[in-house]
């Protein structure tokens, strides 16, 4: 029972781990589209881009960085429902406790429902490659 997916991101042979969601399925590559296009916009703003490895787009800190994006966006939607007051101002927060985790790679855990979806963060079409197991070449996520 899920939805489940797995992503990465590629850039030339550089390669992220693999992030798992159990219940996000195909809605996670939504997320990932909004986030490169926000990053991309960023980018393109810099006086001089390249200085730092999320600029040069490199692939494991793209992936730190697209989790720290979902959790605040979470947070920031959500925040009644993540945080309790617990007495003066000071907060409880709560873990995340299931739904997304990490593998070295596409095999490291399940993407039974979508498969694994690779992302080269040179292509701003979001063309992604996509794996899964229904035996389709042709077979597309999106």
């Amino acid at each position: 029972m899920g939805d489940r997916i797995s992503i990465n991101f590629v850039n030339g042979a550089w390669k992220s781990p693999a992030l798992f969601s159990h219940w996000q399925g195909t809605s996670l590559l939504d997320d990932v589209e909004t986030y490169l296009n926000e990053l991309w916009e960023e980018i393109d703003a810099m006086e001089h881009p390249n200085s730092e490895p999320l600029d040069r787009l490199e692939p494991g800190t793209v992936m730190v960085d697209f989790i720290r994006w979902m959790a605040e966006r979470e947070l920031t939607v959500k925040d009644e429902l993540k945080f309790s007051l617990v007495s003066g101002s000071h907060f409880k927060r709560h873990r995340i406790t299931h739904n997304f985790y990490l593998g070295k790679d596409e095999e490291d855990g399940d993407n039974g429902d979508n498969g694994h979806v690779e992302i080269d963060l040179t292509d701003r079409n979001h063309t992604y490659r996509h794996y899964c197991n229904c035996g389709d070449l042709n077979c597309e996520v999106r």
